[in-house]
């Protein structure tokens, strides 16, 4: 489709749940679960990497929508899915805290802080990458990662 046609004059959002779990059920449950169960059935990815590489998205794109101005109120239960440790039903929450904030000195020695995944994103298993940007290692692993098939 080239368009589409709203029936009213449209209106901001209004979620009728205060909890963050219930607000993203149908992307955590209905949609991410799923994904990330077939793809670590069918590669040798862990579930964790790709549950911290989706918390790591989300997080940053929190961060872009409060930098363009969204009101704070308007990112809380987003913020809140990724503070809270325990879901609802008790199992652990696999958005908690995907990255951090560790105080750093700047190339000009001033202090600031980087951001930092908890999870290494395992990009750098294909050969032609190397670490990502705010990787939680220090320097790249050594060997052939065994999962790169030799060409």
């Amino acid at each position: 489709p080239q368009g589409f046609r709203l029936s009213g004059k449209g209106e901001p959002f209004a979620p009728q749940v205060s909890d963050p779990f219930e607000l993203f059920a149908g992307l955590l449950d209905d949609h991410l679960q799923p994904l990330f169960q077939a793809m670590a059935s069918q590669v040798k990815v862990s579930p964790k990497v790709l549950w911290s590489n989706a918390g790591n998205y989300f997080e940053n794109l929190l961060n872009l929508m409060a930098r363009a101005g969204m009101p704070a109120e308007r990112l809380a239960a987003g913020r809140a899915l990724l503070e809270t440790r325990v879901r609802p039903d008790g199992s652990r929450n696999p958005l908690f805290q995907p990255v951090q904030y560790l105080p750093v000195t700047d190339e000009q020695g001033q202090p600031t802080m980087r951001r930092e995944r908890k999870v290494c994103c395992v990009r750098y298993l294909l050969p032609e990458l190397e670490l990502c940007g705010n990787c939680p290692l220090k320097v790249k692993p050594s060997g052939k990662p065994s999962c790169v098939r030799a060409g």
